[in-house]
């Protein structure tokens, strides 16, 4: 990490670098939320696995986002430090009301219905062929 990054973090904010399966899925259960700032992303799988855990999403309105998230399962923002600000001050009211939605959304994005949409797309167009 950047010394200039590592100056700036606030006493309430850890980097943890990378992290094995076993340390995200255990960060996931005992958070309240996933906050996402990146502008590119062009899938977000980690909105995903947050949301497998219930939890709530605040995302920059780009990219992937529009994709993987709901307005039931995510707050989507401006790349703006107010925006993101008002957006965790909301979730933060009452983060669990979004947890059956969430593991709802989580389920509908497994490698399963890929393979099977997938599959179906696949046998459509060979039989119009």
């Amino acid at each position: 990490m950047p010394k200039k990054i590592q100056v700036a973090i606030p006493p309430n904010i850890a980097y943890l670098g990378e992290l094995t399966d076993a340390e995200s899925c255990d960060l996931f259960a005992y958070c309240k939320g996933l906050s996402c700032t990146a502008k590119a992303e062009d899938f977000g799988l980690t909105p995903l696995e947050a949301t497998a855990s219930g939890k709530p999403v605040i995302a920059v309105d780009a990219g992937g986002y529009r994709k993987t998230m709901t307005p039931d399962t995510c707050i989507l923002v401006q790349p703006d430090v107010q925006c993101i600000i008002d957006a965790v001050r909301l979730i933060s009211i009452n983060p669990d009301q979004y947890h059956d939605a969430c593991v709802a959304r989580a389920y509908e994005c497994t490698v399963t219905r890929f393979e099977r949409e997938i599959q179906h797309l696949v046998k459509s167009v060979t039989a119009s062929s």
